[in-house]
């Protein structure tokens, strides 16, 4: 996600997705502590499998760069750069 910014844009591209990232994390972790309370650890499991599954396509569909074939950026490393 940085990589594609510009790089007077970057640091508060990072900062933000850092953020983003910790926020998702921390509610993840209350709603996992909420339903263990109220049900029980197989509920838990089972959701996080079935929420898994269906946001698998989504997140397929999202990475789909117009012009680009899919998954044109991924496992890719670009060793022009100079440190």
């Amino acid at each position: 996600m940085v990589d594609a910014t510009v790089p007077q844009n970057r640091p508060k591209t990072q900062g933000t997705i850092d953020v983003l990232i910790a926020l998702a994390g921390a509610g993840g972790g209350m709603v996992s502590g909420a339903v263990m309370h109220a049900t029980s650890y197989q509920v838990l499991s089972i959701g996080g499998g079935i929420l898994a599954i269906l946001l698998s396509p989504v997140v397929g569909l999202l990475r789909v760069v117009p012009g680009q074939p899919p998954h044109s950026r991924c496992f890719t490393m670009n060793t022009t750069r100079s440190p």
